[in-house]
């Protein structure tokens, strides 16, 4: 019902090509991830998630100020008032959002970690280190940057290990 409450708008062509360079760099990922399973299916999908613009919406997840994007169930939605920002980091991190929730058999409300600091950290820890492009201006910063080297201690402490507890859970 997203969408009966919610007025979309066309991405530009520039926005386009970012989702586009975001979406192969994410498939280039799952393809050489050691821990993903049913790469196949999970490219597949990768491939087709929905992702809008949206200018406005009744929605309660959609009006979350200061956030230029978010994923919402079964597709990606970004904020209109905040597409200065869109660059591809912006829809690599959302990406990643969307894998983990394939990966969670598209069930998250379960995760001890979900939607923390934490969590975010650890999905944009992932995104950056596909390399992709981010905003060189003054004005955009990248809310989750502080929580980097924090992460990075935890990749390295538990290696694959928290990569497989991120995308499969912490109790598996």
């Amino acid at each position: 019902n997203v969408h009966e409450i919610t007025t979309l708008k066309d991405f530009s062509k520039r926005h386009n090509l970012m989702i586009e360079s975001a979406r192969a760099k994410v498939v280039k990922f799952i393809e050489d991830s050691t821990v993903l399973t049913d790469k196949e299916n999970l490219i597949e999908r990768i491939k087709n998630v929905p992702i809008y613009q949206y200018k406005s919406s009744e929605h309660e997840k959609l009006n979350i100020d200061g956030a230029p994007a978010i994923h919402v169930g079964s597709a990606i939605y970004c904020n209109y008032k905040y597409r200065e920002f869109f660059c591809e980091h912006m829809f690599v991190h959302e990406l990643i959002h969307h894998l983990r929730y394939l990966t969670m058999g598209e069930k998250l409300s379960n995760l001890t970690y979900y939607a923390t600091k934490f969590d975010e950290g650890v999905t944009d820890v992932i995104a950056v280190s596909m390399n992709p492009r981010s905003l060189d201006s003054i004005n955009y910063a990248n809310g989750y940057e502080e929580l980097h080297p924090l992460i990075h201690e935890y990749f390295n402490v538990f290696g694959e290990e928290a990569l497989r507890a991120y995308f499969y859970g912490y109790d598996a």
